[in-house]
């Protein structure tokens, strides 16, 4: 869960400025300004906004083996009905994988680098499944599904 809060204000030309609060300093940061010139007595209001992703069933996890031949991914026996989010993460420390659709090859797709995680978002009410393949030897890859 993220949280960002921003203090609107007018600068001296009557425009609404943002300023974002930053945790580090401490201190409310103008991002947008009019050459800088806030007006900071003319406080018109503040916006919170919330970033929250529910998990709303029990997730499931695994570790698959992905070779040269391209192969639907997910992380228990089958793909997990109504799926929302699916994580990937490339565990070989020095081969590549590519994801796609059923037609992705060793030089297509997305690449998903050595160490690295992506993360795919689903409509739940539609099955869409993934692929990958290996741009060499067997690679083992995480994968998170809820």
């Amino acid at each position: 869960m993220s949280y960002q809060t921003a203090n609107l204000k007018r600068d001296a030309n009557g425009i609404v400025v943002p300023q974002y609060y930053n945790p580090g300093t401490e201190q409310y940061e103008v991002l947008i300004g009019n050459n800088g010139a806030i007006n900071a007595n003319v406080n018109i209001g503040t916006v919170t906004a919330i970033s929250v992703e529910t998990i709303t069933s029990t997730p499931v996890t695994g570790v698959k083996t992905v070779t040269s031949t391209a192969a639907e991914i997910f992380a228990g026996a089958s793909a997990k009905a109504n799926r929302r989010k699916m994580v990937i993460k490339n565990e070989d420390a020095v081969l590549r994988v590519r994801i796609g659709s059923s037609s992705v090859t060793q030089q297509n797709g997305f690449p998903v680098e050595p160490g690295a995680i992506v993360e795919l978002q689903f409509d739940p009410s539609i099955y869409v499944p993934i692929y990958a393949i290996s741009e060499g030897a067997q690679v083992q890859i995480s994968v998170f599904e809820y």
